[in-house]
């Protein structure tokens, strides 16, 4: 349940009227203007290895997987990736239908999922009563499959370029390191990898560098592709959703 932030309660009736959502809470009434959802899936090549990296949220800074380079966003960029809602009507997009659409900007390409679509499970793919969450509202929206979806308001310097994003709805927030979205191996077990100078068997584990020196012959190892996808598994873009005003 989410946190009022007008009077801090985790309490909350929600009511939907037509197109407007009206929320009471402990005497403080929030009226929700006419408000449309859309998601989101957001990839683009990584500037310096070519790898992809994907955005789960707004966010001005992100580590590419593969060669753990720190990538900054412009924050101008962002109106613009969620500036594709203004073309919904124009390719007939409805609720559930998703276009696939670029943006380019000097060295980044964005590769952009979007549609209209309310706020749903990743686990079961339910639809979540994203209604009854205030706009500033703070905290996890729970699923009747046992799953929950973190929200929280867009950040304020989204806010200054794209004032009609109120909320946000998916996984990661800027500044919080975000939970672990694939099923991976036991990162606390070794895997054997053969020094290709010396031969010695080194154990690697999901810790390691990419650039592995050999205890043994003091070699400088650069980790194979297929290793290092072992240890760090291919991530695949993950829905997050936004609530525009209208």
């Amino acid at each position: 349940m989410c946190v009022c932030s007008t009077c801090g309660s985790p309490k909350h009736v929600a009511e939907q009227l037509a197109t407007r959502a009206v929320l009471t809470c402990l005497g403080a009434s929030r009226i929700l203007a006419q408000v449309s959802y859309f998601v989101y899936r957001v990839q683009f090549p990584c500037t310096e290895c070519g790898e992809a990296v994907m955005l789960s949220g707004p966010q001005l800074v992100v580590e590419c997987g593969a060669c753990r380079s720190r990538l900054e966003i412009e924050a101008a960029l962002w109106p613009s990736i969620l500036g594709f809602r203004k073309f919904a009507a124009e390719f007939a997009l409805v609720p559930g239908k998703t276009r696939g659409s670029s943006l380019t900007s000097g060295e980044f390409r964005f590769l952009v999922r979007w549609g209209p679509e309310v706020p749903q499970c990743a686990a079961c793919g339910l639809a979540l009563a994203a209604e009854a969450v205030p706009n500033g509202g703070v905290g996890a929206l729970n699923c009747q499959c046992g799953a929950s979806t973190q929200t929280f308001p867009v950040p304020a310097w989204l806010s200054a370029l794209e004032p009609q994003a109120l909320q946000v709805f998916g996984p990661e927030r800027e500044g919080v390191a975000p939970s672990a979205t694939v099923t991976t191996r036991d990162a606390t077990r070794p895997v054997v990898f053969e020094c290709p100078e010396c031969g010695a068997k080194l154990k690697v584990k999901s810790d390691t560098a990419r650039v592995h020196t050999c205890s043994y012959c003091d070699s400088d190892l650069y980790l194979p592709n297929a290793l290092w996808r072992t240890l760090h598994p291919v991530r695949k873009r993950a829905s997050f959703w936004v609530r525009f005003s209208d």
